[in-house]
């Protein structure tokens, strides 16, 4: 017998010959249980979501225009998206602000577009942009714009820009911080969860030179990662950069405060948005600076997350999944990120794990790693997110055969299993996709999948400076461009699921304290709230949300959503000036 809340959905995929890159095709359905209220693939889960009386005519009046992109983008732009996970600090200062801060801070520049500092036999930044074809080439230097070039070029392109402004990010900056603060606040947000290296320059050096004499670690060997661990923790050294890099956050986050005369100024919108971080380790170094790196990342984001104040909130694996070393050391990564999640050293840390995974284009690549790293990611580490996720539907694992045999075997529709039953979200960044990877909704992006299996979806911008985007532009895409309207690679999102995602982004997020929520069973998310917040404005929830800080911030998005279906959502003037121009 069907219970009330499960259907059966299935996936199938095959290759198709006809197509020069081999994309993987949707086609029908393989078994998978899966728990949604709704068995049309438009993945409408729940219509009251406590927010009034307004919800349903807004939800109407938001069918009415879901195929009017001029319409609907303005819809979008009021919408409170609540945070986003999946945001690179680096990547999110778009190439004339970099210009002029490298201008205003007496930077110089190489002949291959390095920032550096100036030694006296380098160009300052100011002299060379001022011959306009030395400023054009070095803005397209800065930035991935829609072009002709091929996907691997454009990806080469993203991946060069890191090591050309590196010099500039030696430290968290804060006039960046108050930089993505001002263009989440436009962009209708209240929180960002950015992904940085402490000290992009020179902190990487620092920490290998701490292991230089250290033997390689044994993946393989617990005891061996746990030598290295504990030699690595023990050094002075070692304590004294994760001081410094615990007080630079906070230094750059308090002085971004003050940049922006939050004290004085608390109504300025920038100020109602707060930033937090992610200490990423680069995959593509060699296995003992990976695993350094690592340890590093765990103890930093133990140590704040132990505090009253976190500010650097978990972890994050970053760089090209294509490069060779990544590849061959993949599995080894996993692995070692298993052990450290699992080490007695850091239980706070354990569930705050976001990872880079399934970033891979089937052309770039040998098929085993195509077919692999994304299931390495989910079954071994089984972080709380991840990013990216591309490569899914050709996802396979090992699997004994009916004669004894171990053989790869399409295990798709076990991942997403794996991904609802321990509650692990996707970060999904559509213009990153498109433009590093070439993959869209007319090419097979897997999102109408995650998201009509319910697996919980979180938008994001990835890199907004590079890729010139706003998250505003990612939930018009998630809605005009997967629609059936435009690709056959479709799903019809209705207004409650998009309300989810704005959700999804904070009950997804790693800011310390209870949700909002009540979770377990086999309800929906979203569907009961904590009993001291049945009123969101009681004394009750107020003294719950003051003690939670996760809850605050759900809190105030609720109210934030009430306002806008009840005063800001199609009936403002504004948009039904846009709807009558274009119904």
């Amino acid at each position: 017998m069907k219970t009330q809340n499960s259907i059966y959905t299935v996936l199938f995929y095959t290759y198709s010959p006809s197509n020069m890159h081999s994309h993987l095709v949707l086609r029908t359905v393989l078994l998978l249980l899966i728990l949604i209220s709704n068995s049309s693939f438009s993945a409408s889960l729940n219509k009251s979501f406590w927010l009034g009386e307004g919800f349903q005519q807004t939800s109407d009046s938001f069918d009415q225009i879901r195929n009017h992109r001029p319409v609907l983008q303005a819809f979008m732009n009021q919408l409170p998206k609540g945070g986003n996970l999946h945001h690179h600090l680096m990547g999110a200062i778009p190439p004339m602000e970099i210009i002029d801060v490298a201008i205003e801070r007496g930077f110089c520049i190489d002949t291959q577009y390095h920032f550096a500092k100036c030694d006296g036999s380098l160009q300052t930044v100011k002299d060379f942009i001022s011959q306009e074809e030395n400023r054009e080439a070095l803005i397209q230097k800065l930035r991935v714009p829609e072009s002709t070039d091929t996907t691997q070029v454009r990806n080469w392109r993203f991946f060069n820009f890191f090591p050309l402004v590196a010099t500039l990010f030696d430290g968290i900056d804060s006039d960046f911080v108050s930089f993505i603060r001002e263009k989440a606040a436009v962009d209708r947000l209240s929180y960002i969860e950015s992904i940085i290296y402490w000290n992009e320059a020179t902190g990487p050096d620092q920490l290998f030179e701490l292991i230089t004499h250290f033997p390689i670690p044994d993946p393989d060997s617990t005891s061996s990662l746990e030598d290295f661990r504990a030699k690595l923790v023990a050094q002075q050294s070692f304590q004294t950069q994760l001081q410094s890099a615990a007080s630079q956050v906070a230094n750059a986050l308090k002085t971004s405060e003050d940049n922006l005369k939050c004290t004085d100024s608390p109504s300025l919108p920038a100020c109602a948005v707060t930033v937090r971080f992610l200490h990423e380790i680069h995959r593509t170094d060699t296995l003992p600076r990976v695993y350094a790196q690592m340890i590093f990342a765990f103890e930093l984001a133990q140590r704040s997350l132990s505090g009253s104040d976190p500010q650097v909130l978990g972890i994050n694996i970053v760089g090209p999944e294509n490069n060779d070393t990544a590849l061959n050391d993949y599995l080894s990564h996993m692995k070692m990120l298993s052990f450290l999640k699992n080490n007695s050293n850091y239980p706070l840390v354990k569930d705050h794990i976001s990872l880079h995974a399934g970033e891979l284009v089937k052309a770039t690549v040998e098929d085993i790693y195509y077919r692999t790293t994304l299931a390495n990611a989910i079954q071994i580490v089984q972080p709380k997110r991840i990013g990216h996720g591309l490569s899914l539907m050709a996802q396979e694992c090992l699997q004994q055969s009916s004669a004894g045999n171990e053989e790869y075997v399409n295990c798709s529709a076990e991942l997403l299993k794996a991904m609802l039953d321990n509650d692990i979200a996707i970060e999904i960044p559509f213009t990153s996709n498109q433009r590093l990877n070439g993959i869209g909704p007319k090419k097979e992006h897997p999102f109408p999948v995650y998201a009509g299996n319910n697996i919980a979806v979180t938008l994001a911008t990835d890199d907004p400076g590079i890729l010139k985007v706003d998250l505003t532009s990612q939930f018009v895409e998630a809605v005009y461009g997967f629609s059936p309207n435009q690709t056959t690679n479709s799903i019809l999102l209705s207004f409650d699921k998009v309300i989810e995602f704005t959700r999804n982004s904070l009950e997804f997020s790693f800011l310390p304290g209870q949700s909002l929520w009540v979770k377990g069973g086999t309800n929906p998310r979203y569907q009961q709230r904590v009993s001291a917040c049945l009123d969101l404005e009681s004394e009750a929830c107020n003294n719950f949300v003051s003690s939670n800080t996760k809850a605050r911030f759900q809190r105030d998005h609720e109210l934030k959503l009430a306002g806008f279906i009840g005063r800001e959502g199609i009936q403002n003037e504004f948009l039904l000036q846009h709807l009558s121009q274009q119904l």
